[in-house]
């Protein structure tokens, strides 16, 4: 069998250097096209806004709905329970798996009182009813851990009457696009690490595509 020269292989090299690239730019823009696709589906501020008040007032909506629901379904009884809490009770829930551990370590929850105790609640109910006595996460039915809880976040949005669709993503891309309109750098770069992700992921992936209006404002200064 014949061996690749040097030259050879650099050939072979460069060829798969140029499909990638070509692949990239490929990726990118699907990335684009979601991006745009997403931005059709925002409501106003002021939905999400008002639905966070409605679903905190009658507490029917999932704790944190600024996380991922990976985050949501990976959190588990042990670690709401030995949650820490402040003078205030105020609970801090750490959640140690989810889409971006490896890059941003451990997600947390930042949850009120109300909150702390609906969960006590639901894990209490959940326990003795419905076959959670061996399943360690707290969204479970049958003893089985609860994966699409985007459907449970559907149902409380239109339960709540508001109109059009909603999603954990809708809602991460809401409080992305808040966050780059509204605060300085540092504060946003809170809000990043809140979300367990940074400034150029959230623009990458979540902040929407710029509105008319931004453009010319950019445009004409």
């Amino acid at each position: 069998m014949e061996l690749l020269c040097d030259a050879q292989f650099d050939r072979i090299l460069l060829q798969f250097k140029k499909l990638q690239k070509d692949n990239s730019r490929r990726i990118k823009a699907h990335q684009q096209t979601v991006k745009w696709n997403k931005s059709k589906l925002l409501r106003p501020s002021s939905d999400y806004g008002t639905f966070m008040y409605i679903a905190s007032s009658c507490r029917a909506i999932l704790p944190g709905t600024c996380h991922r629901p990976v985050v949501l379904a990976n959190l588990q009884k042990d670690k709401v329970l030995q949650a820490e809490v402040d003078d205030h009770k105020r609970a801090m829930v750490w959640v140690d798996h989810h889409k971006t551990d490896r890059t941003f370590g451990n997600a947390y929850m930042a949850l009120l009182p109300h909150k702390v105790d609906w969960l006590k609640g639901l894990i209490e109910v959940s326990t003795a009813h419905f076959g959670g006595e061996q399943c360690p996460f707290v969204f479970q039915f049958e003893g089985k851990q609860l994966y699409k809880l985007n459907c449970e976040l559907k149902a409380a949005w239109h339960h709540s009457g508001m109109q059009g669709q909603i999603s954990f993503g809708l809602i991460w891309t809401a409080i992305a696009n808040q966050a780059k309109k509204h605060l300085p750098a540092e504060e946003r770069k809170l809000v990043c690490e809140a979300m367990y992700h940074d400034i150029s992921t959230a623009d990458r992936f979540y902040t929407s595509v710029p509105e008319i209006g931004d453009v010319f404002r950019i445009r004409d200064a």
